[in-house]
């Protein structure tokens, strides 16, 4: 519920409890006032939010009243709410206003300094005199009409997980709030609900969960719960060492890497000690080779099948290391930063002239199309060993937005990813041998994993994850949101017959001490390899199948 005040002394009160109606008051201001009615103050009463970095669902507003400066003109009054996390009522000051005023209307916001959709409007006729306040006619519109808890049901595999929601209009259309803007209530003993959507496993079985926005609650949701495991099976994990994936403040990230590890095992790791790239063969970690003049300014995107690093120094520009890894090789001048290698050698690559193929490292530099529609660069993310590649380039429309694609070989002309209506900022960012495709559309609540089971297919939803690889048995690994108040993630694995579910969940007793944060890649023997913190300390692993 949202309540508007006017008070010089007592002028009246305007409740907002949702969509439509009318409320007229009247009161008393001051006597002999010349016009002018001074000193006067506005209250806006806030619901309940969830955390205390986001608002629920309005953290700003501005108040207008029409003709209302003693000069001439409209009083302006603009507003943010305060942190204060449970239902509160703020109060405003108002500047000198004329007794001439006609009407006000309040606008509610939701972002911070009047930004962000709008969630709600009031507006009313107003008379001022001297000796009283008048206002009616007054109506009231909540813009959101509809929540639904996101995703409606989820299989809990590890310590939490975090739901989401979406709020909509009457016309159906999003309305884009913070995730704290909502107020999560479960009822069941299988699992314990946090106002903030943190669902912790108590035991196996199921909860039904509702959010609140703005005293709109969604229909209940079936949560299916299974319990926290305490010793897992599928995988013993192989510790690389203090490492990372990339040097802490690296303009890269897992989004733009590619295979981190090949079908030998071989990957490679960041060393913190001495800030050198290393290939490290997961079957024997204390086996590893620097990459000679790799230094915390290198950018390391794949390895292939042969050993191959492709990567980009700083001042020379993308290139590789063969092993023995002595020398860095520049492809060609033109390229920017070459982004995956397949199983026979061929490799892509962005160009200042288009996205770019090899036939070989050796080979010479092959230009490949733009989208007919878009000049826009395309970032080419994966190829497979029948030369499919995948990618994604962005609109030309205001907010720019994503767009996965995919080439059937180098020459051909790119072809738009098939998604469902309303995924209209989407990715993709690896394929496999068979032309499985996986990638993820972006929404205001994380990451949705979307899988393609050939290039010219629709897409389906896998859940709430970030995918970055998939192999040759349809095995995908990415990250998850655990917390969303911390940025808190974890490391995921999905099939098509489990579903999807916490690597460390599925982990023997070698997880000890571990929090696997994110797996970038997976090869076709099934060893996953990502980064994590173990006791505190970050450090890279590879998580290897249980025989």
């Amino acid at each position: 519920m949202l309540l508007l005040g006017l008070t010089p002394m007592l002028i009246g009160a305007l409740i907002l409890t949702g969509c439509g109606g009318t409320r007229r008051e009247t009161g008393t201001g001051p006597v002999g006032c010349g016009g002018v009615v001074s000193g006067a103050t506005f209250s806006v009463s806030y619901g309940e939010r969830s955390r205390s970095n986001a608002l629920s669902s309005a953290l700003s507003g501005r108040f207008v009243i029409t003709n209302g400066a003693p000069g001439g003109g409209n009083v302006t009054v603009n507003f943010n709410r305060n942190s204060t996390l449970a239902a509160h009522t703020e109060t405003y000051n108002l500047p000198s206003v004329s007794t001439s005023a006609t009407a006000g209307a309040l606008t509610l916001y939701a972002s911070a300094d009047q930004a962000g959709s709008t969630v709600g409007t009031a507006s009313a006729t107003l008379a001022l005199t001297c000796n009283s306040v008048q206002l009616s006619s007054f109506t009231i519109a909540q813009a959101i009409s509809s929540v639904t808890v996101a995703p409606a049901t989820v299989t809990v595999g590890g310590p939490t997980a975090q739901l989401t929601f979406a709020a909509k209009d009457a016309h159906s259309n999003t309305v884009v709030v913070t995730p704290g803007s909502a107020t999560f209530a479960g009822v069941g003993t299988a699992a314990t609900v946090s106002k903030d959507g943190i669902v912790t496993p108590v035991s196996g079985g199921t909860i039904t969960v509702t959010a609140t926005v703005d005293g709109v609650t969604s229909a209940a949701a079936t949560i299916t719960v299974n319990p926290a495991v305490t010793t897992g099976t599928a995988y013993k994990v192989v510790d690389l060492g203090a490492s990372a994936l990339i040097p802490a403040y690296s303009i890269i990230g897992p989004t733009e890497m590619g295979r981190r590890l090949n079908n030998a095992g071989k990957c490679v790791i960041y060393n913190l000690a001495d800030s050198h790239f290393y290939v490290v063969d997961a079957n024997n970690p204390s086996s590893r080779t620097m990459l000679t003049g790799s230094n915390d300014q290198s950018q390391i995107f794949a390895i292939g099948d042969s050993g191959a690093v492709l990567g980009v120094e700083f001042t020379v520009g993308g290139g590789y290391w063969n092993a023995p890894y002595s020398a860095f090789n520049v492809l060609d001048t033109h390229v920017g930063q070459p982004y995956a290698i397949n199983a026979s050698g061929a490799a892509v690559a962005t160009g200042s002239n288009g996205p770019i193929y090899y036939s070989s490292l050796t080979a010479k530099p092959q230009t490949m199309s733009y989208l007919p529609t878009s000049t826009n660069a395309v970032l080419p993310r994966d190829i497979n060993a029948s030369g499919l590649i995948v990618g994604w380039t962005t609109t030309d429309t205001t907010p720019t937005r994503g767009m996965g694609l995919y080439y059937t070989n180098s020459s051909a002309t790119p072809s738009v990813l098939n998604v469902p209506a309303g995924d209209n900022d989407y990715y993709a960012t690896s394929c496999n041998d068979s032309g499985m495709i996986v990638g993820y559309y972006s929404t205001q609540y994380g990451p949705q994993a979307l899988m393609w089971a050939t290039p010219g297919s629709t897409a389906t939803g896998l859940g709430p994850f970030m995918p970055f690889g998939v192999n040759n048995n349809g095995v995908i690994v990415g990250s998850t949101i655990t917390n969303y108040a911390t940025a808190g993630t974890g490391a995921w694995v999905y099939t098509a017959a489990k579903g999807g579910k916490l690597l460390y969940d599925l982990c023997d007793s070698s997880r000890a001490g571990w929090n696997f944060t994110t797996a970038v890649s997976i090869n076709n023997t099934g060893l996953i390899f990502g980064q994590g913190t173990l006791n505190g300390n970050e450090h890279t692993f590879v998580a290897i199948p249980n025989p």
